[in-house]
């Protein structure tokens, strides 16, 4: 940061026009005194601040007066010009009696110069208006002004430069512009209440009402809105030190870089012409004799008079009031610290315009009623369709609970008790500071009394809730009211949607921790209110739950640490599972899953799946379902894949038999059938009882394959029984183990011959001649090797019989031919006699 002195110089004083000599004593004019800038730099300087470089004592001050004022009695103006081509600029010009000339009404300038590009951060305006009569340190240890009032020979010509406006501002001693004079001004209640030692708050003023002052902060910042709105300046009619005090309670009110740029807080704290304004904050001091007359604020400014009562001014907007609002009652609850975390608060979510503010302003004060009990959950927010506002809300919520977390008693239980849970539980336990997990932890125990079960309730149905934390809660409710009923504390569960994942995050949750506690009678009772649709979801979640515990005790080193607790939990879980509820798990979503981290130390899932297995025939109706969940628990290793795969070769064969004609069925066709019939040890014939039911139940298992498989427009008729077909290909007849009359010998194999003639005839011939292929009885494929002997030896009988009876009449026949012959020759011979007569 560099510096000039700028005023009426000598050629001797001059710092640009230095001459020694005759002339060196002659009036050069104003201009730089002394710089630390470089010549050429501060011409370029004084090309843009010049124009600032001006003063005139106040309209009406009589001429004899220009020779007794000076620079601490004559008004000052303090000018800051936050961007000015590029470059920070604050200078101070005070009244000087009389120019190197002699000529009364002079005036001395010290400016501050300061480039904030670099990465340099800019100044803050309100640093710069603190300046004003600010002192500091100066040898002897006693106080000296900061700014340098008039001209000395002992001010050097090259001035050292100076470092940041912060560094700068830690050397001052004093500085009579601060919080601590703006808070008298809004708190005192009386004229000895105020520590004003440089009287920079007039007197009239500490007379009046603390609300008459706030009232007018109202105007104050609502009269610079309007000025912004319609680019002119906002007219202070107040005296220099009043208005830098007014100008700061503007800038530290207004502190929302996004909404209003720290280049709109340009100042002047003396102007004496009001038609000449070239700051947005100027102030007019009441002209000498205390009148000013109309025609002197004719101009196009928004003006506001602090020496009437009360003041006037222009200027009511209700964005503006709310902030003022909530600036004051900061201030009044924990003065400027609450002042600058509010806002803090609003200006860090970079609001972009005063409408919004007023929205982020109502939801910070929202925070803090619901915090107190104060907020009714019914009232109307109009923050809330605002993002910013909301997140704002949240987090003043978190904030304020963890600075306070105790809470009237009153208040646990409440709606607003209720709420406060709803906004700390939209962020994972885990993720949370441990100050706000504390806080979580005792609201949750509060809220969870005999008292509140009805809030408990409505809680769990929050949307907005976390499933751990509702999962927490209904544990909470389980063990404050065993009495409960479990259909109330769960209807939320079962009421969601199957696509409502959180309800099933919840169950997960509970289960969890009934399972990690080993309290099975708990663990019992919420799988028994658990309704069928959902089964699916908690052998999942009980599945992951336990075996995340065995991964636990896995990398501890010690996996049977949990294995005995697990396998509890397990069985407890699984009882409560019917077969038909298991096969929709397998055949669901959530098996793969599931199956892939099935614990290991669960023994139970392989007992059920067995059970299964042996269960087909007798559960024809739900076959496919049950095969198919076989199916993929055997492909991730929980089941026989060859039982399987033998139940699939059967329902395979079922379905073509049931389509079939015994008579048409070729034995020879169903040898992977038999095999796989033989390996399940499925025809115990022996067993006239199980066998009866175990063709009821293939029979059925046929025509549900049957019709599963095919097109209804493919289907073929399904044959009366499938028993004959079945006892033809599935029994292992040709092995030489079995004989018809031993069959036939118990009740099973009698029943069969009397129901079914024809193919037990059929069966009967194929262990005869090993053809079990039905034969037409005009077919000898189909005789028995002695009715073949009889036969042959008959037909052998018949032909020798035709042979022999076909040669006695061929000789009859010959002998009837030789006796014609002999007569017909005689006759011959007889007609040749006559012929010889007649000749």
């Amino acid at each position: 940061m560099d510096q000039f002195i700028f005023t009426h110089c000598t050629y001797a004083s001059s710092f640009l026009e230095r001459r020694d000599g005759d002339d060196a004593g002659l009036p050069m004019g104003y201009g730089p005194r002394s710089s630390s800038l470089p010549v050429d730099r501060l011409r370029d300087v004084l090309q843009g601040v010049e124009r600032y470089l001006y003063y005139n004592l106040p309209l009406g001050t009589p001429p004899e007066e220009r020779l007794v004022l000076n620079a601490e009695t004559a008004p000052c103006r303090l000018v800051y010009l936050p961007d000015l081509g590029g470059l920070e600029v604050a200078v101070r010009v005070c009244y000087r009696q009389t120019d190197t000339s002699g000529r009364p009404g002079s005036f001395f300038s010290h400016a501050l110069v300061r480039d904030p590009g670099g990465g340099r951060s800019a100044w803050e305006p309100c640093d710069v208006v603190r300046l004003w009569d600010a002192t500091t340190l100066g040898n002897g240890d006693v106080d000296m002004p900061f700014w340098i009032s008039g001209d000395a020979a002992s001010i050097p010509f090259d001035l050292p430069g100076l470092g940041s406006l912060e560094t700068l501002g830690a050397a001052v001693r004093s500085r009579p512009i601060g919080d601590d004079l703006l808070g008298c001004f809004l708190q005192a209640t009386d004229e000895t209440d105020f520590e004003d030692p440089l009287g920079v708050i007039p007197d009239r003023w500490k007379r009046r009402p603390v609300e008459q002052r706030r009232q007018f902060l109202d105007q104050l910042v609502s009269g610079f809105v309007a000025s912004l709105d319609r680019d002119v300046s906002l007219l202070l009619v107040a005296d220099p030190p009043f208005a830098a005090l007014l100008f700061y309670a503007v800038m530290r009110i207004l502190a929302i870089p996004s909404v209003i740029p720290r280049t709109a807080f340009s100042f002047s704290t003396y102007e004496h012409d009001p038609n000449r304004l070239l700051t947005r904050l100027a102030a007019l001091p009441l002209p000498a004799g205390d009148v000013l007359s109309e025609g002197e604020l004719r101009v196009d400014h928004v003006i506001l008079d602090t020496h009437v009562e009360p003041p006037t001014g222009e200027g009511e907007c209700v964005a503006e009031k709310a902030l003022v609002a909530l600036v004051l009652h900061e201030f009044d609850e924990g003065g400027w610290p609450r002042v600058d975390r509010a806002i803090d608060t609003i200006s860090v979510l970079a609001p972009e315009s005063l409408q919004e503010v007023e929205r982020l302003v109502a939801a910070y004060r929202g925070a803090e009623r619901l915090v107190e009990g104060e907020l009714e959950v019914s009232e109307d927010r109009g923050w809330e369709g605002e993002a910013k506002a909301v997140a704002l809300f949240e987090r003043e919520v978190h904030v304020r609970l963890v600075e306070n977390p105790e809470r009237p008693e009153a208040w646990y239980g409440s709606p607003s008790h209720v709420e406060c849970l709803e906004i700390l539980g939209t962020r994972e336990f885990g993720a949370l500071d441990d100050d706000v997990q504390q806080v979580i932890q005792s609201l949750m125990a509060k809220l969870v009394d005999n008292d509140t079960v009805g809030v408990v309730l409505s809680l769990l149905q929050s949307t907005r809730l976390l499933s751990e934390y509702r999962a927490w809660l209904v544990c909470r409710v389980m063990q404050q009211s065993p009495g409960e009923p479990l259909s109330d504390v769960f209807g939320f569960l079962w009421e969601a949607s199957p696509e409502d994942a959180g309800a099933d995050h919840v169950l997960a949750g509970v289960v969890d921790r009934w399972m990690s506690r080993g309290n099975a009678r708990y663990l019992k009772a919420v799988c028994e209110s658990v309704p069928d649709g959902r089964l699916p979801v908690l052998l999942s979640v009980a599945a992951h739950g336990v075996r995340g515990r065995e991964y636990k005790s896995e990398l501890k080193g010690d996996l049977d640490a949990w294995a005995e607790k697990g396998q509890q939990a397990m069985k407890v879980v699984l009882q409560q599972v019917s077969d038909v509820a298991l096969c929709e798990f397998l055949n669901g979503p959530y098996a793969m899953r599931a199956l892939q981290a099935w614990p290991k130390c669960d023994g139970e899932l392989e007992e059920r799946l067995r059970a299964l297995a042996g269960g087909l025939a007798a559960h024809p109706d739900e076959f496919n379902a049950r095969i198919s969940a076989l199916e993929r628990a055997s492909a991730w290793g929980r089941e026989n894949h060859e039982r399987v795969a033998d139940w699939k070769i059967l329902a395979e064969g079922l379905s073509r038999m049931v389509r079939t004609e015994t008579k048409r069925i070729d034995r020879e066709e169903f040898v992977e059938f038999r095999r796989a019939s033989r390996r399940l040890k499925l025809f115990r014939w022996r067993d006239s009882g199980r066998m009866k039911n175990l063709v009821r139940g293939l029979d059925k298992i046929a025509r549900v394959t049957s019709v599963a498989d095919e097109e209804p427009s493919d289907l073929e008729p399904m044959v009366k029984s499938i028993e004959p077909g079945l006892l033809l290909v599935g029994m292992d007849w040709s092995d030489g183990q079995v004989t018809w009359d031993e069959f036939a010998s118990y009740d099973y194999g009698d029943r069969f011959a009397r129901r079914f003639p024809v193919e037990s005839q059929q069966i009967r011939k194929g262990l005869e001649n090993g053809d079990f292929r039905y034969r037409a009885a005009w077919d000898p494929r189909g005789w028995s090797s002695r009715v073949k002997l009889a036969s042959v030896f008959g037909v052998s009988v018949l032909v020798l019989a035709a042979v022999v009876t076909g040669l006695f009449l061929w000789k009859s026949d010959q002998g009837d031919d030789s006796g014609a012959g002999r007569e017909s020759t005689r006759q011959q011979d007889d007609e040749k006699g006559e012929g010889h007569e007649e000749r």
